[in-house]
Protein backbone atom coordinates (compact mmCIF):
# COMPACT_ATOMS: atom_id res chain seq x y z
CA UNK A 1 0.00 0.00 0.00
CA UNK A 2 1.66 3.03 -1.16
CA UNK A 3 1.54 6.78 0.26
CA UNK A 4 -0.29 8.17 -2.51
CA UNK A 5 -3.15 5.74 -2.28
CA UNK A 6 -3.61 6.39 1.35
CA UNK A 7 -3.68 9.83 1.34
CA UNK A 8 -5.98 9.86 -1.40
CA UNK A 9 -8.31 7.21 0.55
CA UNK A 10 -8.19 9.43 3.45
CA UNK A 11 -9.36 12.61 1.47
CA UNK A 12 -12.08 11.22 -0.82
CA UNK A 13 -13.69 10.20 2.35
CA UNK A 14 -13.71 13.39 3.83
CA UNK A 15 -15.10 14.91 0.75
CA UNK A 16 -17.91 12.16 0.17
CA UNK A 17 -18.77 12.65 3.90
CA UNK A 18 -18.11 16.46 3.68
CA UNK A 19 -20.50 16.73 0.32
CA UNK A 20 -22.84 14.14 1.63
CA UNK A 21 -23.86 17.07 4.54
CA UNK A 22 -23.26 19.70 1.58
CA UNK A 23 -20.33 21.41 2.73
CA UNK A 24 -18.44 23.67 -0.15
CA UNK A 25 -15.19 22.66 1.63
CA UNK A 26 -15.84 18.97 0.25
CA UNK A 27 -14.58 19.98 -3.56
CA UNK A 28 -10.69 21.01 -2.63
CA UNK A 29 -10.38 17.76 -0.88
CA UNK A 30 -12.25 15.92 -3.45
CA UNK A 31 -10.04 17.04 -6.16
CA UNK A 32 -6.73 16.96 -3.98
CA UNK A 33 -7.85 13.26 -3.51
CA UNK A 34 -8.46 12.48 -7.10
CA UNK A 35 -5.26 13.84 -8.24
CA UNK A 36 -3.50 12.00 -6.02
CA UNK A 37 -5.05 8.87 -7.01
CA UNK A 38 -3.79 8.79 -10.61
CA UNK A 39 -0.27 7.27 -10.27
CA UNK A 40 -1.15 4.03 -8.48
CA UNK A 41 -3.84 3.45 -11.31
CA UNK A 42 -1.28 4.06 -14.11
CA UNK A 43 0.91 2.08 -12.33
CA UNK A 44 -1.18 -1.11 -12.35
CA UNK A 45 -2.77 -0.73 -15.84
CA UNK A 46 -6.26 0.49 -15.51
CA UNK A 47 -5.63 3.58 -17.52
CA UNK A 48 -9.23 4.53 -17.84
CA UNK A 49 -9.32 4.53 -13.92
CA UNK A 50 -6.11 7.55 -13.93
CA UNK A 51 -8.17 9.11 -16.81
CA UNK A 52 -11.31 9.18 -14.65
CA UNK A 53 -9.30 10.80 -11.80
CA UNK A 54 -8.03 13.50 -13.56
CA UNK A 55 -11.41 13.99 -15.20
CA UNK A 56 -12.93 13.90 -11.39
CA UNK A 57 -10.53 17.09 -10.30
CA UNK A 58 -11.54 18.37 -13.15
CA UNK A 59 -15.26 17.99 -13.07
CA UNK A 60 -14.69 18.69 -8.96
CA UNK A 61 -13.65 22.49 -10.01
CA UNK A 62 -16.83 23.15 -11.99
CA UNK A 63 -18.92 21.74 -9.12
CA UNK A 64 -17.00 23.84 -6.49
CA UNK A 65 -17.26 26.66 -8.71
CA UNK A 66 -20.76 25.96 -9.20
CA UNK A 67 -21.94 25.66 -5.27
CA UNK A 68 -19.40 28.82 -4.81
CA UNK A 69 -21.22 31.46 -7.70
CA UNK A 70 -24.21 31.13 -5.15
CA UNK A 71 -22.46 32.94 -2.85
CA UNK A 72 -24.08 36.15 -1.04
CA UNK A 73 -27.47 33.95 -2.67
CA UNK A 74 -30.41 33.30 0.30
CA UNK A 75 -29.50 30.26 1.84
CA UNK A 76 -33.11 29.44 1.24
CA UNK A 77 -32.88 30.35 -2.78
CA UNK A 78 -30.53 27.76 -2.78
CA UNK A 79 -31.44 24.86 -4.94
CA UNK A 80 -32.07 21.67 -3.02
CA UNK A 81 -31.15 18.15 -4.10
CA UNK A 82 -33.33 17.16 -6.72
CA UNK A 83 -33.38 13.61 -8.99
CA UNK A 84 -33.62 13.97 -12.90
CA UNK A 85 -36.99 13.12 -14.93
CA UNK A 86 -37.51 10.03 -16.57
CA UNK A 87 -36.49 11.75 -19.99
CA UNK A 88 -33.36 13.14 -18.32
CA UNK A 89 -32.58 9.27 -17.49
CA UNK A 90 -33.16 8.29 -20.83
CA UNK A 91 -30.79 10.93 -21.96
CA UNK A 92 -28.05 10.63 -19.53
CA UNK A 93 -27.93 6.70 -19.81
CA UNK A 94 -27.74 7.01 -23.55
CA UNK A 95 -24.83 9.16 -23.20
CA UNK A 96 -23.41 6.80 -20.21
CA UNK A 97 -23.29 4.19 -23.03
CA UNK A 98 -21.59 6.10 -25.44
CA UNK A 99 -19.35 7.52 -23.42
CA UNK A 100 -18.40 3.90 -22.27
CA UNK A 101 -18.55 2.35 -25.96
CA UNK A 102 -15.85 5.70 -27.38
CA UNK A 103 -13.20 5.00 -24.23
CA UNK A 104 -13.76 1.53 -24.32
CA UNK A 105 -12.62 1.58 -27.80
CA UNK A 106 -9.91 3.77 -27.50
CA UNK A 107 -8.17 2.48 -24.43
CA UNK A 108 -8.99 -1.61 -25.19
CA UNK A 109 -5.40 -1.65 -25.88
CA UNK A 110 -4.13 0.41 -23.15
CA UNK A 111 -5.75 -1.44 -20.33
CA UNK A 112 -5.68 -4.21 -18.39
CA UNK A 113 -9.49 -4.61 -17.76
CA UNK A 114 -10.65 -1.98 -21.15
CA UNK A 115 -14.23 -2.72 -20.46
CA UNK A 116 -14.60 -2.67 -17.16
CA UNK A 117 -12.05 0.08 -16.45
CA UNK A 118 -13.85 2.47 -18.72
CA UNK A 119 -17.57 1.12 -17.17
CA UNK A 120 -16.20 3.11 -14.47
CA UNK A 121 -15.05 5.68 -16.06
CA UNK A 122 -17.99 6.24 -17.39
CA UNK A 123 -20.25 6.04 -14.64
CA UNK A 124 -17.58 8.16 -12.23
CA UNK A 125 -17.99 11.05 -15.33
CA UNK A 126 -21.84 10.67 -15.29
CA UNK A 127 -22.12 11.05 -11.11
CA UNK A 128 -19.52 13.53 -10.53
CA UNK A 129 -21.59 15.83 -13.15
CA UNK A 130 -24.71 14.56 -11.14
CA UNK A 131 -22.89 15.47 -7.97
CA UNK A 132 -22.51 19.04 -9.15
CA UNK A 133 -25.39 19.48 -10.41
CA UNK A 134 -26.92 18.39 -6.98
CA UNK A 135 -28.84 15.11 -8.52
CA UNK A 136 -29.87 12.77 -6.13
CA UNK A 137 -29.49 9.98 -9.05
CA UNK A 138 -25.43 10.78 -8.33
CA UNK A 139 -26.04 8.52 -5.22
CA UNK A 140 -27.34 5.56 -6.86
CA UNK A 141 -24.75 5.31 -10.01
CA UNK A 142 -21.93 6.12 -6.87
CA UNK A 143 -23.31 2.50 -4.98
CA UNK A 144 -22.91 0.04 -8.10
CA UNK A 145 -19.67 1.47 -9.32
CA UNK A 146 -17.86 1.61 -5.74
CA UNK A 147 -19.37 -1.91 -5.10
CA UNK A 148 -17.86 -3.25 -8.47
CA UNK A 149 -14.40 -0.88 -7.75
CA UNK A 150 -13.95 -2.75 -4.82
CA UNK A 151 -12.95 -5.97 -7.08
CA UNK A 152 -10.92 -3.74 -9.67
CA UNK A 153 -8.80 -2.66 -6.93
CA UNK A 154 -8.42 -5.94 -5.66
CA UNK A 155 -7.50 -7.52 -8.67
CA UNK A 156 -4.46 -4.83 -8.97
CA UNK A 157 -3.40 -5.38 -5.34
CA UNK A 158 -4.52 -1.94 -4.82
CA UNK A 159 -5.74 -3.07 -1.18
CA UNK A 160 -5.97 0.94 0.58
CA UNK A 161 -8.58 1.14 -2.90
CA UNK A 162 -10.31 -2.05 -1.92
CA UNK A 163 -11.07 -0.39 1.66
CA UNK A 164 -11.75 2.78 0.10
CA UNK A 165 -14.47 1.66 -2.05
CA UNK A 166 -16.46 -0.65 0.02
CA UNK A 167 -16.50 2.32 2.64
CA UNK A 168 -17.88 4.73 -0.05
CA UNK A 169 -20.50 2.13 -1.37
CA UNK A 170 -21.30 2.68 2.68
CA UNK A 171 -20.70 6.02 2.50
CA UNK A 172 -22.83 6.29 -0.95
CA UNK A 173 -26.12 4.86 0.76
CA UNK A 174 -25.75 7.26 3.70
CA UNK A 175 -25.10 10.22 1.25
CA UNK A 176 -28.62 8.94 -0.74
CA UNK A 177 -30.44 9.38 2.63
CA UNK A 178 -29.55 12.70 3.64
CA UNK A 179 -30.16 13.98 0.35
CA UNK A 180 -33.42 12.34 0.65
CA UNK A 181 -34.29 13.92 4.02
CA UNK A 182 -36.38 17.49 2.72
CA UNK A 183 -34.91 19.37 5.66
CA UNK A 184 -31.35 19.00 4.43
CA UNK A 185 -32.62 20.65 1.13
CA UNK A 186 -32.29 24.18 3.10
CA UNK A 187 -29.23 22.92 4.62
CA UNK A 188 -26.43 24.07 1.61
CA UNK A 189 -23.33 25.30 1.92
CA UNK A 190 -21.77 27.66 -0.07
CA UNK A 191 -17.89 26.90 0.97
Amino acid sequence: MGTLELLSSVLTVFFVVALANQKGYAWPAGIAGTLLAIWPYYKVGLVAEALLQAVYAAVGAAGWWQWNRARGTARESLPGPTWLSGPQRIRYAGLFLALWALVGVLLASWSSMPWLDTALFAAGTWATWLDANRKMDAWIIWIGANAVSVWTAWERGLYAFVGLYALLALLSLYGLIKWANPSYSSTIEKN
